[in-house]
């Protein structure tokens, strides 16, 4: 089809050649080469059937008519469009475009003319297309004006969006049916529970400050895990140091801070349990920003735990003393190998009822951990060591050494299921005494619902250096846990 309408437009300008005087050739460097160009740019007119455009050649003026006529069958082809297509076509022509259209047409009026061209039409296009440009550039005006207007109506919408931001909320519901008492290993009825159902509030109403309160709704009532205020130097944490004070994790190493709602095991590992009940305590610490190899924290803390007695009905958080436990926690990162160390140290140990209190007995504990993220496979190992234990044992030996470890093993199977074993050991139980040495495989497969949520199933088997002699007592038993997240 262009090449017939090349054809047709060469044709007719040899007919007008034969009948007026041969036409001035016009130079390379005349401003209409200049001025089609710019148009062709604009995809107002394309060159010849054979892909070339104005190249090096020298034109007629018949030639440069021709372009300047297809230019306009373009402009009154785009003023025919109605609605939106026709501001949407003004909208790529510009006023100074119209312009170098009009001083085409000046130049090339008498080419124009002998080709046919009716310029009353074309000159009533240009002016359409004239008005539909200042439409557009009128449009665009008042949409710079509403983006840039520090009182306009966007700036009040993402006001309105960033106080909507200030709170967040989150959490976990943990359910299980179970088949035995993990802790005690010990026979107990076959049931569900909710094991832990976590609401967090999260309240940041800028870069710098942010507060956090995490609430545990299970089964051992309602009761406050996280309550701290965070300081964001610079308002960026991953770069930047933070200051915490408040209610949170015991930052030592990998299992005591991670989440139930990260861990790939049932529970954490028992010599945790026992070196760090409860998992949180009351004091202030620093940390520093987690991006990069290296990440540290330091704090000072009560010391105390936040752990609720089941035997007395007191609450082993209270802090009775002036001596605060300090804690040091490292990790350094190579590539896809984590490594890090732990370091706890305080004064004052109590018995089970509290109504013996030692304030000369160190509380001491070590850790080194592992984490290990290969393709496939992730593997975590950690290393608990320590003395200065609350106990609730009826033999009460504060002063006595305690370590354990765990070292597990993930598989990814597919995308959705996670193979996962996992060993962990204790040189004695300081609630359980009479069980001496523990150890215990775990061993489970995760499946993951969707992206917020997952089933696991678990069986755990139980050794004891000890057994009770009890005909119900039972070492091994099932977990299987429901777990979403929110």
């Amino acid at each position: 089809m262009k090449a017939v309408t090349a054809l047709l437009c060469f044709v007719m300008l040899a007919i007008c050649c034969m009948a007026t005087a041969a036409p001035v050739d016009v130079p390379k460097d005349h401003w209409a080469y200049d001025c089609v160009s710019k148009l062709a740019a604009k995809g107002l007119v394309s060159g010849y059937p054979d892909g070339s455009f104005l190249g090096n050649k020298v034109l007629t003026r018949y030639e440069m008519a021709c372009l300047v006529s297809r230019i306009l069958d373009q402009i009154d082809q785009r003023c025919g469009q109605q609605g939106s297509g026709a501001t949407q076509s003004a909208g790529c022509v510009t006023k100074a475009d119209l312009q170098c259209v009009q001083k085409l047409v000046e130049e090339f009026k008498v080419e124009l003319t002998v080709m046919g061209t009716r310029l009353d039409k074309v000159e009533c296009s240009i002016s359409n297309l004239e008005s539909k440009v200042e439409d557009v550039n009128s449009k665009v005006d008042n949409l710079h004006t509403i983006v840039t207007d520090e009182e306009g109506p966007l700036e009040s919408t993402r006001a309105d969006v960033k106080k909507l931001k200030v709170f967040t909320s989150s959490g976990f519901l943990q359910t299980r049916y179970v088949t035995e008492n993990w802790q005690t290993q010990a026979q107990s009825p076959q049931t569900f529970i909710v094991q832990r159902a976590r609401w967090k509030l999260t309240a940041q109403p800028n870069d710098t400050s942010r507060g956090v309160l995490s609430l545990d709704l299970g089964q051992n009532g309602v009761a406050a895990k996280d309550a701290y205020y965070q300081y964001i130097y610079k308002g960026n944490e991953r770069t930047q140091p933070s200051f915490f004070i408040g209610q949170m994790n015991w930052p030592f190493g990998y299992d005591v801070p991670t989440g139930d709602d990260v861990r790939e095991a049932p529970e954490r590992s028992l010599i945790a349990y026992r070196l760090f009940p409860g998992e949180r305590d009351q004091g202030a610490k620093i940390a520093s920003g987690y991006k990069g190899p290296f990440f540290w924290q330091v704090g000072a803390f009560n010391g105390r735990g936040t752990k609720f007695n089941t035997t007395s009905g007191n609450i082993n958080g209270a802090d009775f003393d002036n001596n605060k436990a300090v804690i040091v926690d490292v990790k350094q990162r190579f590539g896809d190998l984590d490594l890090g160390a732990s370091y706890y140290g305080g004064v004052g140990v109590f018995n089970s009822n509290q109504s013996a209190f030692l304030s000369n007995v160190g509380r001491v504990r070590y850790g080194a951990n592992m984490q290990w993220y290969l393709d496939k496979l992730t593997f975590k190992g950690e290393f608990f060591a320590g003395k200065g234990i609350d106990t609730e044992a009826a033999t009460w030996n504060p002063g006595k050494a305690i370590d354990g470890y765990y070292a597990q093993l993930a598989y990814n199977l597919s995308q959705k299921n996670t193979l996962v074993g996992r060993f962990q050991a204790m040189t004695w139980d300081p609630v359980y005494p009479t069980f001496g040495g523990r150890n215990s495989w775990d061993v489970g497969v995760i499946h993951w619902l969707d992206s917020n949520s997952r089933l696991k199933l678990f069986y755990e088997i139980n050794r004891r250096q000890y057994d009770i002699p009890s005909p119900n007592f039972s070492a091994n038993g099932f977990d299987l846990e429901f777990l979403l997240k929110y």
